[in-house]
């Protein structure tokens, strides 16, 4: 089996992991947002991350549905400072496929992503869909976030 289907399968895996339902959509963001081209799957603003987002939280109560026109309180200020991120990263060189150096993209993503909480609910499953994007790919063996990488994480300046 080819490398890009074995890390497509493992992040798919790990994004199910504790799903309650259907994990259809799922997979679906893997197979339609990975990239084979070297540029940043989930791009350098927010359109793509909220159109997974609103694929994966489709349980929201509804003070807090996925509907970005009516922010909640509180992810206001979060979807600003995602849309500068975002920017920013526009302004970096992107390692070639295939560099390990990608983990260190799809760690900052998921840090900085998960750290502003953008979205009124689902934040972790739009962010762990971010990590997976780029890990897939970066074509570099899928590996998902643990306690090393974690480390890594809170090392970066």
């Amino acid at each position: 089996m080819p490398a890009a289907v074995v890390n497509k399968r493992k992040a798919q895996a790990w994004l199910r992991l504790g799903v309650r339902g259907s994990t259809a959509a799922y997979d679906e963001v893997v197979n339609v947002y990975t990239r084979t081209d070297g540029t940043l799957p989930i791009g350098y603003d927010e359109k793509i991350l909220v159109a997974i987002w609103k694929k994966l939280v489709t349980d929201a109560p509804p003070y807090r549905a996925p509907d970005p026109a009516t922010p909640y309180p509180s992810s206001v200020g979060g979807m600003a400072l995602l849309k500068r991120i975002l920017a920013e990263l526009r302004t970096e060189v992107l390692p070639p496929r295939g560099d390990v150096a990608w983990e260190n993209w799809a760690l900052f993503v998921y840090g900085a992503a998960m750290t502003v909480q953008a979205f009124p609910d689902g934040n972790k499953r739009a962010c762990r869909a971010a990590y997976a994007l780029i890990m897939c790919s970066a074509n570099i063996p899928f590996r998902a976030p643990n306690a090393t990488l974690g480390s890594k994480l809170a090392d970066m300046k």
